[in-house]
């Protein structure tokens, strides 16, 4: 079986976008800044495996609190005008590889239904300083004064801290698979523990042969999923890019099945709709307390080794949102829904939890899929191949949206939430990307009079599960040797 070496075509746009035409914009944080069969033999040959950083200045001038009011009605669809890019064909890292059940959705927040803040409105504090703030009230005149002029003192300060660690470093060179398209685009990693940059120091130990064919499995690869089965097994998803004769491809899947063989979890094959065989492999959970929601794959397959990186985590959002967009109320809509989320007000109009999942081919493609859902049961859905330009982070990507991610991912279905938050977005691109986990993707909101603009810097949680180290996972590959 012969397979295709190029992959499926991603078009992108390689002349980066604006961030906006308001450069004026107001930072959001609402959580903590992040740290930043049995193989025959462990090597990788035939014998065995192997926008603008705009949000730079913080406005000052925070507007004054005004009276508490209802949500913008929106009509759902946006109907004025698109983004220049509509219409084109970016995959958006999404490649339906099954229908498979998946992870249970977060049981929906039953908080007491105070009415949110006005988003228009809102002044940029955090609870602490909203406690700050009542106690304010009982002094006299010119020691509120004095006490507003020093928490404006510490905010500037706050944000300056928040640039520096927060926002995506544009000139740090990204993390990359080693995979590319045919845009001279590169794929990159999805996290910061360098899994990536070790297992891509194995590639070059296979015989020349050897990895010709090794980097024929792994450019072939277009999708893969992990998710937990019933009775503690694991299942794998892969779609695979395959020829079916007269020059043409077709995307094939296969299901493989990890079972608990020692400290690994042994493969074994269950279904495909292409020719490929599964000759050995295995999966490695890299989650030190027990689970399994990260791990890598090494499969060999007709005679190619690939190895593939699976992360989930909750994800650590911090919000940059464009100033002065007037009439535009699906803008205004998710601004709301965002400073409700920032400012913890007691409502259920706001976004409650924000996940990402993620795999990484070594040697080829990666991709990344985002849900973020609130607790009136609205979900927005985002994905996108992780590709970055060939210097720096920098890169303007097309993010797909409103997809189910649970057939590409192991994310939740959007099948049994509302759509009001997600219609209200007309486009998204990914402007940044590290390679090491930290992603800024720009959601434009279209209006006949003022488009805006809110950037997404996305980041693992500190409060995620630890993982093995590189030294852990290099001893368990020795010990398989």
């Amino acid at each position: 079986m012969t397979f295709k070496t190029s992959l499926i075509s991603v078009a992108v746009l390689l002349t980066l976008s604006s961030c906006g035409k308001n450069k004026d914009l107001k930072t959001s944080g609402d959580a903590p800044k992040p740290a930043a069969t049995q193989p025959n033999s462990n090597s990788d040959s035939d014998t065995g495996s192997a926008a603008q950083n705009q949000q730079t200045q913080q406005n000052q001038n925070h507007t004054k609190n005004g009276s508490d009011q209802a949500a913008p009605k929106v009509d759902g669809s946006v109907k004025n005008q698109r983004a220049k890019d509509e219409g084109r064909k970016d995959r958006g890292g999404h490649v339906t590889i099954g229908d498979g059940e998946n992870s249970d959705d977060q049981k929906k927040s039953n908080e007491d239904k105070k009415q949110p803040v006005k988003p228009s409105t809102i002044k940029e504090q955090s609870p602490k300083k909203q406690d700050d703030a009542k106690s304010d009230s009982k002094q006299d005149d010119s020691k509120k004064v004095e006490t507003k002029k020093e928490e404006s003192k510490k905010e500037k300060e706050d944000t300056t801290q928040v640039k520096r660690v927060i926002d995506v470093d544009k000139n740090q060179i990204a993390s990359k698979t080693g995979g590319q398209t045919k845009d001279l685009l590169y794929y990159t990693g999805a996290g910061d523990d360098g899994l990536m940059e070790e297992f891509k120091s194995y590639l070059p130990k296979a015989s020349p042969a050897q990895q010709h064919v090794n980097a024929k499995l792994a450019k072939s690869i277009v999708g893969a999923r992990l998710t937990k089965a019933v009775g503690g097994d694991q299942i794998i998803d892969l779609a695979i890019e395959e020829s079916v004769g007269g020059g043409r491809t077709g995307i094939k899947n296969y299901r493989l099945k990890a079972q608990q063989a020692g400290n690994m979890m042994k493969l074994s094959q269950v279904s495909a709709t292409g020719s490929l065989q599964l000759q050995n492999g295995y999966l490695k959970c890299l989650d030190t307390d027990g689970s399994c929601m990260n791990a890598y794959a090494k499969v060999k397959m007709s005679g190619g080794i690939a190895r593939v990186i699976f992360r989930k985590t909750v994800a650590n959002v911090y919000f940059l949102i464009q100033e002065n967009i007037v009439n535009n109320d699906n803008f205004n809509l998710m601004n709301w829904y965002i400073k409700n989320r920032t400012q913890a007000i007691s409502t259920t109009q706001k976004i409650n939890l924000i996940e990402t999942s993620s795999y990484e081919v070594v040697n080829g493609a990666s991709a990344i899929g985002l849900t973020m859902k609130t607790s009136d049961n609205e979900m927005i859905s985002l994905t996108t191949p992780l590709l970055v330009s060939p210097s720096g982070s920098v890169v303007d990507v097309g993010v797909s949206k409103g997809l189910d991610l649970s057939k590409s991912f192991n994310l939740s279905s959007n099948e049994n939430y509302e759509s009001r938050l997600q219609n209200a977005i007309s486009d998204a691109r990914l402007v940044a990307n590290n390679g090491r986990g930290q992603l800024k993707i720009k959601l434009n909101f279209a209006a006949a009079e003022n488009t805006g603009a809110i950037w997404v810097v996305v980041s693992k949680s500190a409060t995620s599960s630890k993982t093995l180290s590189v030294e852990n996972v290099r001893a368990f590959e020795a010990s398989l040797k």
